[in-house]
Order: structure tokens, then sequence, then C-alpha cells
């Protein structure tokens, strides 16, 4: 089978990341680009065209130019962003491109915990997936789904709001001893090039986890890591974040900029989001860090 993976999405933090691993494993890497070298992300990629990898002109609303971009290819991995019409529509274009030249895998742009459950009320970004996930399938290319722990970099940040560290607080959403999977991005990269050069990987979910911690964990590490005591802070039951998710809505229907961060909280704690039965084991040799290490190194 050909070595030649084609990354959608190379631009961004995680699609970056899996072009570097795959190239270090030694795959030919093509990076898709709308404009391709015009792009004007493009020199944002020169630490990975300097080692061979070679952009690609092409545009997930033009399926001439995705056939020209998987001729060869025989692995397309995606991790774009958007709406409707990148994930669903978009992707399902890039699918069909690569099925018709005789690619033999497509990892989709999933990446988050336990998801395909959801409705579109539940969480509409990862029904998005799921929907798009389904729509792949009727090409019959087989695809391999990435189910990961919630990243330990999106958990820590503004977005969530957990974190509080300057002010000596971690919040949470439930119980405080309640399991939490998280993942570290490197660690997704590693696992995924691993996969995509393997052709015994899993189709259908490839599940990735870092480290189960509890709320009171992570505060207690970061107290340990920081040297300073961090406060656990409850926000309240799960029944309440349910209730505050319904307010938020109500006041900003079409908005989830208001919302949708609590709808990622919703999933973590949740035993239907929980990610089980792992596929670390089978690329041993990534070590996936845990918590602690990612606070050192951050």
């Amino acid at each position: 089978m050909t070595q030649t993976i084609l990354i959608a999405g190379a631009t961004g933090w995680l699609g970056r990341k899996i072009a570097q691993e795959a190239q270090g494993l030694g795959a030919t890497v093509r990076l898709l680009l709308r404009g391709g070298s015009t792009h004007p992300k493009a020199e944002s990629l020169k630490a990975l065209t300097t080692r061979g990898a070679i952009i690609a002109a092409g545009d997930l609303d033009d399926e001439a130019s995705l056939l020209r971009a998987t001729d060869g290819v025989g692995v397309v991995i995606s991790a774009v962003q958007g709406g409707p019409e990148t994930i669903l529509d978009g992707q399902l274009r890039l699918a069909k491109a690569a099925k018709a030249n005789g690619a033999w895998r497509m990892f989709p742009s999933d990446f988050a915990a336990t998801y395909k459950h959801l409705t579109a009320d539940e969480h509409p970004f990862l029904n998005l997936r799921a929907r798009a996930d389904a729509a792949i399938a009727e090409t019959g290319l087989p695809q391999t789904n990435t189910v990961n722990g919630g990243f330990m970099e999106t958990m820590t940040s503004p977005f969530m709001g957990m974190a509080d560290f300057e002010n000596g607080v971690f919040r949470h959403w439930g119980d405080a001893d309640g399991p939490i999977d998280l993942t570290h991005t490197d660690d997704v990269a590693a696992y995924v090039a691993r996969a995509a050069l393997d052709p015994k990987s899993p189709t259908g979910d490839f599940r990735i986890v870092g480290q189960t911690i509890t709320p009171r964990e992570i505060a207690e590490t970061a107290s340990r890591v920081l040297g300073r005591k961090i406060a656990l802070q409850s926000w309240g039951s799960a029944e309440a974040l349910d209730a505050e998710i319904a307010k938020r809505q109500a006041a900003h229907p079409h908005d989830p900029n208001h919302w949708i961060a609590l709808m990622y909280h919703r999933l973590i704690i949740s035993a239907a989001g929980r990610v089980r039965d792992t596929h670390n084991h089978l690329y041993p040799a990534v070590k996936p860090k845990t918590f602690e290490a990612f606070l050192r190194n951050a």
C-alpha cells in the first residue's frame, strides 16, 4: 500500500502536528491548501516542506481539484474545522475523490470524546461530525474515527473556563471525584500518524486516552506542580449544568458562543462520553503525557 498521506487542515494546530509525526515516520506527506503555495498560511508550513512535504492545491468546494490532489494517495487525514459546508459537504467531496483514486482509508475530522450518540440538540458541532462519518461510510471508503479524551490544552484554556490557576482555582460541574478522560494533542497526532501508516489499524472508532483523572486530582496535581494551593470550586451538579445550558440557549438561540463550551463540559463528565476500551496498546512506542507532565511543560 502507498505510504503517501494527504492532510487537510495542516495549517491548524492539530493538523500540523499530525503532518510532522507522519513525516517523521517516513511517510510522503501532501498538504491540501486552497490555492496551493499561494495560500496566505503556506509559509507556516515551511518546516514541513523543507523536509519534503508537498503542497497540493485543492478546495473542498472543488471536486476536480480534490481528484488531482488525491491522485496516488493512500490515506486522507482531515483536521479541518468549520460548519456544515466544510465538515459535511467538503469532507464528503474529499472522501469521494479519495475513493475514486483508490485510497484505502480516511480519517475524518472527529477528534472528540465519544460523540456519535449525541443529537443536534445535545451538541450540534459533534452531531455534525457524526453525520459526516455516516455520509463518508456511504461512499464505501473505509474510515477511522478518532475518539479521544478532552484535549489537555483545551481543558485548561479560557474557552472552557475551568482552570484559573493565576487566581488559584479549578472549577468543575458535577462530581468532584467523577472521572474525566484527557489526552494531549501531541499524543493524538502520534497515534493517528501511526494508525494511518498501519493497514491493520482499526476501522470505525480509534479510541485514545492519555489519562483518566478527576477534578479533585486535577486541583491536587496543579497545586503540586505550581507549588501553591489550587482550590477546587464547584459550579453545580450535572442537573444544574443542563439548566444553565437551557437558560443560555433560550437567551442566545442562534449564538453557540454562549453555550457550546457547556455542552463540552456535559460530554466530558457524562458516563456516555467516556472513552473506554482504548487502542493505546496498539502503538506502545507512544508514551502518553500525564496531566502533570503537561503542566510541567506548559
